[in-house]
């Protein structure tokens, strides 16, 4: 999963934001320990996600690719997004709290980089990630 810098540079910064997630989890909300495991289940989730859009994007943008490889990578991605409503609908169904945690979990590779782009995009501060 993790072949280039740029995968493993956003993970590290995606268990930073997991790590400051559980710790506004613990300080502000009354149902610590389902909002967690909810962050658990829905981190887990965008990690996995993750690493099956960077697997399609890279096939997809081979030299070698070809229209089989374009069709596959919409169904998978109709595929994630189906289980992403799936688990979104299951939590929602469990608890409320649960889906809370759920929904900060999905979120978590998107907004790690949004914030590792914000920066570079306002050109306060060049790194590794914005060139």
């Amino acid at each position: 999963m993790l072949k280039t810098k740029y995968e493993k540079y956003i993970v590290k910064r995606s268990a930073v934001v997991f790590i400051l997630f559980a710790i506004i989890d613990f300080i502000f909300f009354k149902n610590k320990l389902l909002v967690f495991l909810g962050l658990l289940v829905g981190g887990i989730f965008s990690f996995i996600k993750f690493g099956i859009w960077a697997i399609l994007l890279s096939k997809l943008f081979s030299p070698s690719s070809n229209g089989a490889v374009m069709g596959k990578s919409i169904i998978i991605f109709m595929i994630l997004f189906g289980a992403t409503a799936l688990l979104f609908v299951i939590s929602a169904l469990v608890n409320m709290s649960i889906l809370l945690g759920v929904s900060g979990g999905v979120l978590l590779v998107p907004i790690t980089i949004f914030l590792l782009c914000l920066p570079g995009g306002m050109g306060i501060k060049n790194n590794d990630f914005i060139k």
